[in-house]
C-alpha cells in the first residue's frame, strides 16, 4: 500500500513476542532527504518521515512502521512501551551530540563541518 502524506501511522522501535517498543502514532510527512548517520551519505536518498502525535519525528529508515490500523493489528494483545523517538540536534537535522563530541568526519571536521573540541 502506498501511503499519502497525511494518513495515519504507527511507528515501532522494536518487538519481541510479548512486548512491542513504540515511538508512537502520528502521520506520513511525505518522502525527504534525512537525518544523516555519523559518516553516512544515504540521507541524500528521499526517506518517509514521520511526525508523531507528541510532536516528536522519525525517518522509515529508522522504525518499522505502516498505517494506524495494521501497526495496531500487528501489535495485538502484547505490552506496548512507548520509547523516546531519537532527537535531532539541530534543524538542519543533525544527530544528537554528534556536533557536541567532535566526532570527526573524512575531513577531520564535524557534521557542521567545525575543527573537533580542543581538550
Amino acid at each position: 500500500m502506498r501511503h499519502k502524506p497525511g494518513d495515519r501511522v504507527g511507528a515501532i522501535q522494536k518487538a519481541d513476542r510479548t512486548t512491542v517498543y513504540m515511538f508512537g502514532y502520528g502521520v506520513y510527512d511525505g518522502d525527504f532527504p534525512s537525518a544523516p548517520f555519523i559518516d553516512d551519505t544515504s540521507f541524500l536518498i528521499p526517506t518517509p518521515r514521520l511526525t508523531l502525535d507528541n510532536g516528536g519525528q522519525v525517518w522509515g529508515r529508522e522504525c518499522w512502521w505502516g498505517s494506524e490500523e495494521r501497526v495496531k493489528a500487528m501489535i495485538g494483545d502484547r505490552k506496548v512501551v512507548y520509547v523516546d523517538p531519537p532527537r535531532l540536534a539541530n534543524a538542519r537535522g543533525l544527530r544528537a551530540g554528534a556536533a557536541e563530541t567532535g566526532v570527526a568526519g573524512s575531513d577531520n571536521t564535524d557534521l557542521l563541518g567545525h575543527a573537533p573540541k580542543e581538550g
